[in-house]
């Protein structure tokens, strides 16, 4: 789109985006050539796929996830078991588990 003379706004207003966002992304995913989607897409998948993932409280947190599968076995809702940890504890007294 820039390469036909469009300005930077001009692209947000098509793609129904702030022109910060098409700035910075222009910006941060512009090869010498000028800027590839294809390429930048690849980047951000590759980027994506380096991250570590942080594990969820079930993960780190084996009484609770017994718990919380034990009641799902026995059809709680997740509501249910939701308001009942907001009583019982697992040793993260100032954390919320719901």
């Amino acid at each position: 789109m820039s390469k036909k003379g469009n300005s930077i706004t001009a692209i947000a207003n098509e793609l129904g985006r702030q022109r910060t966002t098409v700035f910075r992304e222009v910006k941060q995913n512009s090869e010498k050539s000028g800027y590839r989607a294809f390429s930048a897409s690849r980047r951000a998948q590759d980027s994506a796929g380096s991250r570590r993932r942080r594990r969820t409280r079930l993960e780190k947190n084996e009484p609770l996830r017994e718990y919380v599968l034990r009641r799902l076995n026995q059809q709680w809702s997740p509501c249910a078991i939701s308001k009942r940890l907001k009583v019982v504890s697992f040793g993260h007294g100032n954390e919320n588990i719901a």
